[in-house]
């Protein structure tokens, strides 16, 4: 488990391996002390006879289950990060494609396409985070075959891992057979997007369906107590 914790916070953390371990060791820190204060409620309840017997159950099955609450919501981050990246990809294939068409070099079309990911150098989603780094790291003189690389490994997506090799596999054919191929890997990433968009739209719905449900319990019961008084009344 603890190889698991360390792939997931290098990857939320860009596989910064300083500031991912630190991060680890405050999660867990974290996750004992609430467990350990639930636990110890818990115990305590039992102690002074309240919820005795329920206490004796609840509290290993608290200190088994709060660990995996909290890496469930670890997932979960993980999960909203790549979604947010999936729904970039295909924007930035794009713009990167035209650029191409438009007779730039893979390197200058990458560099320009990345800048356009970035709202006054501050970029404002998981992937324009990554993009921005590529654009320094290119600006270092570094190759770009090395750049798309290390882009690859810090989004930790089989999309842009896709997408990266296919632009290092093209790079010397380069213009149109480039920008060809980058069409359609868009088109692919744009059914993506969607099922994505769909998904999202799902959650919102099902999240909205417990605060309906509770206005219009109280819409019951707001238009029924009059009647109700007036009956016993």
């Amino acid at each position: 488990m603890a190889n698991r914790l360390r792939m997931r916070m290098l990857f939320l953390h860009e596989f910064r391996r300083e500031e991912s371990e630190a991060a680890l060791r405050g999660f867990v820190r974290r996750m004992y002390a609430e467990t350990g204060a639930v636990a110890l409620l818990l115990a305590a309840l039992a102690v002074v006879g309240e919820f005795g017997a329920a206490s004796s159950v609840a509290l290993p099955l608290v200190a088994a289950a709060y660990p995996l609450l909290k890496i469930r919501r670890l997932d979960k981050t993980i999960h909203d990060r790549k979604r947010m990246i999936l729904l970039e990809l295909p924007v930035f294939v794009n713009k990167l494609q035209l650029m191409l068409q438009a007779g730039l070099t893979l390197h200058a079309a990458f560099l320009r396409a990345a800048e356009t990911e970035t709202v006054g150098g501050q970029p404002d989603h998981p992937f324009g985070r990554q993009l921005a780094i590529a654009v320094s790291q290119l600006n270092n003189a570094m190759p770009l075959g090395q750049v798309l690389e290390l882009l690859s490994r810090r989004c930790g997506m089989q999309e842009v891992t896709f997408f990266t090799t296919a632009l290092q596999m093209n790079a010397r054919r380069g213009g149109d057979e480039l920008a060809a191929a980058l069409g359609l890997m868009s088109r692919e990433l744009w059914e993506k997007r969607k099922a994505a968009v769909r998904a999202l739209a799902e959650e919102a719905s099902a999240k909205m369906l417990f605060p309906l449900m509770l206005i219009f319990l109280a819409v019951l019961i707001a238009a029924g107590a009059p009647a109700l008084l007036l009956m016993n009344g």
